[in-house]
């Protein structure tokens, strides 16, 4: 009758790198998103400083093709990552405007007023474009540091 045998090393690693994994899972997590946030912010950043400037008001008969100084300055200052939170079984950050102007403008809304448009003005999709501009770059970052902190773990 033949013999057999039965290595359990590698079985033991691998138990001992997923219990690791297990408590350590929400903080290697977090530190990806915040890399993936840090991208995506810096991109709409970008965007924002590329918005063209301009002193006039527009009207519904004659659009307004740039935004206020005061504006563009306010939504660069005011940008924000939030830290992660759990929501259900998910963890999200938020990318986001805070706060108000000089004038007592809320900055969220001064930056979907420039996003989308007005009847007075013309929309600057600044944020979209940013997302979808650096949304590929961030998922490979945040892949990136995923596999490196479980690489650490399994050593």
């Amino acid at each position: 009758m033949g013999k057999a045998s039965l290595n359990t090393e590698g079985l033991e690693i691998f138990v001992t790198t997923l219990q690791r994994m297990g408590k350590e899972s929400e903080q290697i997590v977090d530190k990806a998103l915040d890399a993936g946030a840090a991208i995506v912010a810096n991109a709409v950043r970008s965007e924002i400083n590329l918005l063209p400037v301009g002193k006039e008001y527009g009207t519904s008969k004659r659009i307004r093709k740039t935004v206020f100084k005061e504006e563009k300055e306010s939504l660069s200052k005011s940008l924000g990552i939030t830290k992660p939170k759990k929501f259900g079984n998910e963890r999200n950050v938020k990318i986001g405007f805070g706060g108000y102007n000089e004038k007592g403008k809320a900055n969220i809304l001064i930056a979907r007023s420039i996003n989308s448009g007005t009847s007075f003005s013309k929309k600057f999709r600044f944020f979209d474009k940013a997302v979808q501009k650096s949304k590929k770059l961030a998922v490979e970052k945040m892949e990136n540091i995923f596999e490196e902190e479980i690489k650490k773990l399994s050593k």
